[in-house]
């Protein structure tokens, strides 16, 4: 399984240039928001809202 990641991360980097995650993700039309832990309720009321979305939404802890 670890061999499979490492090969897909190889490819991401190869296809978009660079090995900013962050730049990966935009260039791949991921938006990220970042909140506090104690936020959670929020982001997971605002996935269930956007699940119908064409969007994706990345969420992650500073």
């Amino acid at each position: 399984m670890a061999g499979w990641i490492k090969h897909e991360v190889q490819k991401l980097v190869r296809k978009h240039c660079t090995n900013n995650p962050f730049e990966i993700a935009s260039q791949k039309g991921i938006v990220l928001l970042f909140e506090q832990l104690a936020e959670f309720m929020v982001i997971i009321t605002l996935l269930s809202e956007l699940k119908s979305s064409t969007s994706t939404l990345i969420w992650t802890s500073p």
